[in-house]
This record gives structure tokens, sequence and C-alpha cells, in this order.
């Protein structure tokens, strides 16, 4: 029987279960996709071959023994090149950091060890996490599955395209005013932005502390639930990780009911500009919401604009990494162009345009906590467009919905929706109140049950 690699977590646990497969045979799977289509792709920057195969065997020993750990053993996964992987590089997309080997692993990582996981390598993305096109200047451009040329945004752009192109079965990304979940949208994949603390970000290159979370991107919403379920553990060395209950659920089940969940729509997407292709599918998944029993209702914000909003919160991302990234900054040495003049504005920037920028996010944060008091979750497209060619200037305006969930403290899911018109995939987003993971995998599962779609790139599927 050949290896199934499109098919997501929960059904390869299943055949794995079922002996119609071993993880090693998955782990070889994988593998030989990676050595196939990483070299035009570029998603992977490091592949622990040997490693993985000695895991993959590991898992298939325990499931010969009757002790197995869970769904997650014996299945392959990748991580973010700002996640330590102990052995491997760990370069957070810069060239200062090319020569440095992590030595432990960060604790998302030893969480997903713990549940018996396949570690496979890690993946390219924007230098220092800060961009959202993943167009690395010293590591490559990833490219997006769908179209070759094409950005699979960023800052995690080797984690949406490693998923998307089935290079393995899950990823992890980080995300800091939505670098998880524009590359899920890109790429047509789920990506969460969890609560904040809910997975520890101990052993993260930081960017932001304020606003970094770790999330995973996965082929399916059970997928995504059965990853953050795994990682999601207090961790009693890191500043801000907060523990989830015992028994906490996160998985929605096959089938959910979202019958007279609240569901708010911003009237207009509060002046956000988005395509045409963009619209109409953000108002058919609407309508399946809709027609699976949610309380559709618009909602007009009209003194807020988001645009203003994701401005603000990059101001204060920029000026904590020039801080964080101080001392390479003395000299600029390794550092691109690109990265320097953004962390140089954070640097510059005034007490007068830092407070300016805090005010902006308060009325942001006040104008949602609002919204949520009447209504359970609000929803959004991931991105106002689809993918752009390498050959374009990225859109200013593509966090302008991922950023609220960072600034406002709100746990945030990606689902696709379909493709555009030109054969793109786009996202609808679920936001809950911090915490409502639980709440928005439901309502993206039922989504995803009703649409049915298949986001498999249609030139990587004929194996």
């Amino acid at each position: 029987m050949a290896v199934p690699v499109w098919g997501d977590i929960v059904s390869l646990a299943g055949g794995l279960a079922a002996g119609n497969f071993s993880a090693t045979d998955l782990t070889r799977a994988y593998q030989t996709r990676i050595e196939r289509y990483n070299p035009d792709l570029n998603a992977f920057t490091n592949v622990c071959r040997d490693v993985a195969l000695a895991e993959a065997a590991a898992s298939d020993a325990r499931r010969e023994a009757g002790k197995t750990i869970g769904p997650l053993d014996g299945i392959p996964v990748a991580a973010k090149d700002n996640i330590a992987i102990a052995g491997l590089p760990w370069t957070a997309g810069m060239e200062v950091r090319r020569k440095i080997i992590a030595t432990e692993d960060a604790f998302c990582i030893g969480r997903l060890r713990s549940a018996g996981a396949v570690l496979l390598g890690t993946l390219n993305m924007e230098e220092a996490a800060l961009g959202a096109t993943t167009d690395n200047p010293h590591f490559g451009k990833t490219h997006n599955p769908h179209r070759h040329g094409y950005s699979p945004a960023g800052s995690s752009g080797g984690s949406g395209a490693a998923v998307a192109a089935a290079l393995c079965a899950g990823a992890l990304g980080t995300d800091t005013l939505g670098s998880v979940r524009l590359p899920a949208t890109y790429c047509g994949v789920v990506g969460l932005k969890p609560a904040f603390g809910r997975i520890s970000t101990r052993g993260v290159v930081p960017l932001s502390t304020r606003f970094d979370h770790v999330g995973p991107l996965t082929r399916s919403v059970r997928d995504n639930a059965l990853m953050l379920e795994a990682m999601a553990a207090g961790d009693p060395k890191a500043e801000g990780s907060t523990e989830t209950a015992p028994g906490t659920e996160f998985d929605p089940g096959d089938d959910p009911s979202i019958a007279n969940v609240k569901i708010a729509i911003l009237g207009n997407h509060c002046g956000v500009t988005v395509t045409e292709d963009v619209s109409a599918l953000f108002d058919n998944a609407a309508a399946i919401l809709g027609q699976c029993g949610a309380k559709i209702s618009t909602v007009e914000l009209e003194d807020l604009d988001l645009t203003v909003a994701r401005r603000a919160g990059l101001t204060l991302v920029v000026v904590e990494g020039a801080e964080i990234f101080r001392e390479q900054m003395k000299t600029g040495e390794g550092l691109s162009s690109q990265l320097l003049m953004l962390l140089n504005f954070g640097k510059n920037a005034t007490a007068e345009k830092q407070a300016e920028s805090e005010r902006r996010i308060k009325t942001l944060r006040d104008s949602f906590a609002s919204l949520f008091e009447n209504h359970d979750t609000v929803l959004t497209p991931t991105s106002p467009q689809a993918a752009f060619s390498f050959a374009e200037k990225g859109p200013e305006n593509q966090a302008d919905f991922t950023g609220i969930a960072n600034m406002i403290g709100a746990s945030a899911l990606s689902v696709p929706a379909g493709f555009s018109s030109e054969g793109l995939p786009v996202g609808l987003q679920v936001m809950t109140p911090n915490g409502g993971e639980a709440l928005a995998f439901q309502i993206a599962r039922a989504f995803e049950r009703v649409a049915n779609l298949d986001m498999r790139p249609r030139v990587m599927i004929e194996d």
C-alpha cells in the first residue's frame, strides 16, 4: 500500500494504528518528497534524515509493544528556523546566526517529542521573523506550492509551504502580527495563533515578547487541535506561560454543533480594501456558517481604522526588535539593508510615537472588548488578498486583519475558504476572546466539513 502523505494527521494516525504502514514508512515517504520538491520550493533549511528515521523506528517499537503514546506518535513534523531543535542550526533566518547550533529543544519541541512526533528538520522564514514575504536574503526565497514565483507569505513561509506541499504532516511557526495565519491563507492550510502563554515561547528567538506566539500549521482543523493539545502546558521557566487546565479538550470532533453561536462580521471590513475574490469567498463562508445554525450579524465600527492600528502594532514590534538585536545593529554586519531599515525605525521611534501607538492599540482593544460582550466570535478574511508574485511589492495591508488578535489578546484561527479566480488559496479568520481556541476549532470544523474543499496544490498531487 502506498503511504498516504496527503492524509491529515487524524487519518495518518488511524493508518498507523491499523498497521497499514509504519512510522518508518511514513517518515521515508516525506523525506522522499523533501528530496524531490524542496530544491524548487526551498521550504526546508535543514533536514535531519538519520535522527528522524531513528525517532520513527522508536515509535514503531512502542507500537509493537503496545505502548503508543497518542495520536502524534510516529507523525513527521517540522519547525520554523527560529524554534530550537537540539543539534540543528538555529538561525532565525539570520546570517549572523548561521553557525549557531541549538543545544536543547525549545519547550514546544520537547512537548512534541514527548507526544512521539518525528522531527524532520527546520523550515525557512523571513529574516528575524520581521516581514511577510519569505524572500530571505541569506537562505533564499520559499516559493508558494500553488504557484512557483509567488510568495507563501511570512514570516513562517517555509512552514506554510511545507505543509501545503505534503513535505510534512504538520509544522510549527511563530506569529507576531499574523506570521502563522498569513502563510496558512496563502498556502491553503490551517494556522493558529493561540492565546498568549498557551504555548511557551522558551527556545524561540524573540522579535517581540509582547506579541510573539508559537502556533501550528496543519492540513485540517482537527489536526491543529491535536498539535495544540500536545504543546499546551505551563512552563515554569517562561514568563507569561499559562497552565492549561487538565482535561481541556480542543478537538472539535468530526461534526460539531455551532447552533446559536453569535458571530460578528465587521461592516465594510472596517475600511480595509479586499479583493473581489476574497469578498465573494468570505460571503460564501459566512453563509455556510449561517446554514450551520450560527447567528450572523454585521457590526459597524466606523471610528476604527485597522490599517492605522496595524501600523501602531508594527511600530511597537520594531521598537522591541531593535532592543533585542541591539548588539547586531552596532555593526550591521550580516543584517540585510531591509532588516536594518526596520530595526532603525524602531530604534529611532520617539516616546511620543510609541505613546500614540499604545493609544491606538488601546482603542482597538476597547472596541473589540465591547464586541465580544455580545458576540462569541468575530469573522474576517485572513488577508485582504491572495498570494502575490515575488516580482511585485508585497501589499502593505496584508496583516490588517491578522494583527488584531495579537494586539487585543485574542485567539485566532485561519481556515481555507477556497480558491481565487486565479487558482490561489484564500483564508477565513475566526477570532475568539483570549483562550477561546476550542470554540474557534468548532466553528472552523463546521465550515470545513460542509465546504469540503480540496486545497492540495494542483501541480503536486500526482503522487
